[in-house]
């Protein structure tokens, strides 16, 4: 849109009178006027800013290990955005367990390798299997996830009581982290109520019926697991035994959970047939 189309037809014609010339000389003074005025300012600043909006967008899509010179300043920080912005260090390393020791709630400093950091992971790991079941469960629309959902959170303040030892840890921090009963109650409550809509079992189920109760059976698994590791510690009373009480219920509810989503689904739940006896 740099110049309308009179001024060019204006510029290609010749002038057979002096008024005709004036005409002329002054509409190409009105069009250059616009153009050094209007139209050159606009468009060097519309190309200016697709510019930066371009090498933004190609920095933004960089690890900052990777950023070219040009989106450093000169001291040598990177540009990111609009303006500079210093890389803070990632709260996601400490180095503090590069030789292999962790801290707990208490502040106590102990080896990966102790019983108390077995049993974190494997509730841990018990969490992000019921995480994979519950997305199962909510792309299928079986109504479970948002027990399941509750049921995640639990298991961090589950965590956060194994992590202050009974026996090394002040009874402040005891009392913060203690794991309430009310929690076990809430898995007996959804267990009777599932439990009252299943079908009765003639036999055992093999894991079966569908995506959600398979991956929920895989995390009924995990949770006996994580249970086993929470008996040691406490029977050395390291941990109270509400710990072990809301593991043992959830894996019960894991299976109720299984059986209703394979019903809700309408998938079949496969049972075990017994091996024929060798003819002898």
């Amino acid at each position: 849109h740099l110049f309308a189309p009179s001024h060019i037809c204006l510029m290609f014609r010749v002038a057979k009178s002096p008024a005709e010339l004036k005409a002329f000389n002054t509409g190409w003074n009105i069009g250059w006027f616009l153009f050094t005025s209007v139209y050159l300012p606009e468009t060097l600043t519309f190309y200016g800013n697709w510019r930066r909006s371009r090498d933004t967008q190609r920095i933004k899509a960089q690890p900052f290990s990777t950023l070219p010179d040009t989106a450093k300043n000169a001291t040598g920080k990177d540009n990111y955005a609009n303006g500079d912005v210093k890389r803070k260090k990632s709260a996601l390393y400490t180095k503090t367990g590069d030789k292999g020791m962790s801290s707990l709630y208490n502040g106590e400093r102990r080896s990966k390798n102790d019983m108390i950091f077995h049993t974190l992971g494997h509730q841990d790991e018990l969490n992000a299997a019921i995480g994979v079941a519950s997305e199962y469960c909510m792309l299928s629309n079986n109504g479970l996830q948002p027990m399941l959902s509750e049921i995640q959170s639990r298991l961090f303040d589950l965590g956060a009581a194994v992590a202050t030892p009974v026996n090394s840890s002040s009874e402040a921090k005891v009392a913060y982290t203690k794991f309430s009963p009310k929690f076990t109650a809430r898995l007996e409550e959804w267990i009777d109520d599932l439990d009252a809509k299943l079908p009765p079992l003639t036999n055992f189920v093999i894991p079966s019926g569908g995506l959600s109760a398979t991956h929920l059976n895989l995390a009924r698994t995990i949770c006996r697991r994580a249970e086993r590791s929470v008996v040691p510690l406490v029977e050395d009373d390291l941990v109270d035994g509400e710990v072990g009480r809301y593991l043992n219920r959830l894996s019960d509810l894991l299976f109720a959970a299984q059986r209703t989503a394979s019903m809700r689904e309408n998938k079949e739940e496969f049972l075990w047939i017994k091996a024929p006896a060798d003819d002898a």
